[in-house]
């Protein structure tokens, strides 16, 4: 009786002599496995995975589904032939195209992000280098569109004979178009490359893929991209609706 008591005690004593930032349930791996103990940590990473799980392949692709009906829709009404004469009809297409093709590649990023315990080799590769890439891809450019439609409704409003000659130039649009895609390809092509494939269970075989720009990049050029590609195309978008 005497020596059950002092094994209780002793365990209790060893419960309390433990730190409370114990990571010995991690392995060197990163193999993430469950206390001995019972603790909670393992829940509440399960819970994490389980919140993550609903929201990139439940909700997410949901709403990009139905954003590609009504964009397909959309963009079946305005190529029928009686609206091609429009002057803003090719920047009008665009935009429901750029907006259809994001919704199509939200997909496929949402459930590589949803899984954040393990992913097959392919799909963490295309988390890592093409996932929101293409996303942000395509957000970036129908952004430069908005940009363009506004610069030609502000000219419209205020330099009306400008505008009419601008209007009269053939290919304009076009040209516009082509060097706005080699100016985002030049920012967003050398950040595909960047993005890194990590092993989390080598018995496993689980692969997480490392996208996030602002970990792969210097922090410089991270700033760089950010004002390129969103900050500054936003303020001067803001600007021409004004």
């Amino acid at each position: 009786m005497m020596q059950e008591n002092n094994k209780s005690t002793s365990a209790t004593q060893t419960d309390l002599q433990k730190p409370e930032n114990d990571t010995s349930h991690i392995t060197n791996e990163g193999e993430f496995i469950l206390p001995p103990d019972g603790g909670e940590v393992a829940f509440e990473e399960l819970d994490h995975a389980h919140t993550l799980f609903i929201a990139f392949h439940v909700i997410l692709p949901l709403f990009a589904v139905a954003c590609i009906l009504v964009n397909a829709l959309s963009l079946a009404m305005v190529l029928r032939p009686r609206l091609n004469a429009i002057h803003i009809n090719l920047y009008l297409k665009l935009l429901i195209l750029l907006d259809l093709l994001t919704a199509m590649s939200t997909i496929p990023a949402s459930f590589a992000m949803g899984n954040t315990l393990c992913n097959s080799y392919a799909m963490a590769f295309y988390q890592a280098h093409f996932g929101m890439y293409l996303v942000n891809l395509f957000r970036f450019s129908c952004l430069y569109v908005w940009i363009w439609v506004s610069f030609d409704r502000f000219m419209a409003i205020w330099f009306l004979e400008r505008f009419q000659s601008i209007r009269n130039c053939k290919g304009l649009q076009k040209k516009r178009l082509i060097i706005t895609g080699i100016w985002i390809l030049a920012w967003m092509l050398p950040v595909l490359s960047l993005g890194e494939v990590k092993r989390v269970h080598i018995a496993k075989k689980c692969w997480v893929g490392d996208a996030d720009h602002t970990v792969v990049q210097s922090t410089e050029h991270s700033l760089l991209f950010d004002l390129a590609l969103q900050y500054i195309p936003y303020g001067v978008l803001i600007l021409l609706s004004i």
